[in-house]
């Protein structure tokens, strides 16, 4: 989709969502997918805010713990250098602490787990354990050159050092097709998958900071639309 075609259609996809906003009715624990640069971490961050969700950002934490002086920091510092996962004792402690804190009625939301099949089995566990077996998982689906785009993008405006290593940004690439898409077969199968196009077509690296705002807003009404049952979005086959 060229910006010509997204501005014309903007209003359209926006007002139909807010027509719709009052039979959204968004699972109590709904967990975030999509690869390296899909943009599921701003799609969340906005639901988070309209539809009172306490996110649990995996990536955001374990940015947090490693920059503390700690064994536990040493562990994430080290796999952010590489591309490499951190491990699932580690993530695992931290979820824990997490899912414990709250009740089993408010809304949860997780953002960069499971991304293995082993942790998707112990999340599934732990959210059981407190009362949320019925998590559903929203993926955020977007094709391989959005990603590395919006990656590049991402580096510019946020800094973040890890963006620009084109080695490690292929690891994750790579990394998720392994272990993250048997993940998302997996939840559809069990008929607990949100399946959304994220790919508008645009290349934030070369478009108005306008146009990436509106591109953005795009995804996210179709997202509400999905949500709410007014589109059906149906999930297509992720290459192995």
């Amino acid at each position: 989709m060229n910006s010509l075609h997204l501005h014309s259609h903007h209003s359209h996809h926006v007002a139909e969502a807010r027509h719709h906003e009052s039979v959204i009715t968004p699972p109590n624990t709904l967990i975030l997918a999509g690869i390296q640069g899909s943009g599921k971490g701003t799609q969340g961050k906005m639901l988070q805010k309209d539809f009172e969700y306490a996110g649990f950002d995996m990536g955001a934490q374990l940015r947090k713990i490693a920059a503390q002086e700690t064994e536990l920091g040493q562990l994430v510092r080290e796999a952010q250098k590489t591309g490499a996962l951190v491990s699932q004792e580690t993530v695992m402690r931290i979820v824990q602490e997490f899912t414990l804190q709250r009740d089993s009625v408010s809304r949860v939301m997780f953002d960069g787990i499971p991304r293995t099949l082993k942790q998707k089995h112990a999340l599934d566990q732990t959210l059981t354990e407190v009362g949320r077996g019925d998590a559903k998982l929203l993926h955020i689906a977007v094709s391989d050159i959005t990603a590395r785009k919006n990656i590049a993008y991402r580096a510019k405006v946020e800094g973040r050092a890890d963006d620009a290593k084109p080695e490690v940004v292929e690891k994750r690439i790579r990394t998720f097709y392994e272990e993250t898409v048997p993940v998302i077969d997996e939840f559809r199968r069990q008929g607990r998958l949100i399946h959304v196009d994220g790919d508008t077509g645009l290349d934030p690296t070369r478009a108005h900071p306008d146009e990436v705002h509106e591109s953005i807003q795009a995804v996210y009404a179709r997202v509400q639309q999905v949500l709410s049952g007014s589109l059906q979005d149906e999930s297509i086959a992720i290459p192995a």
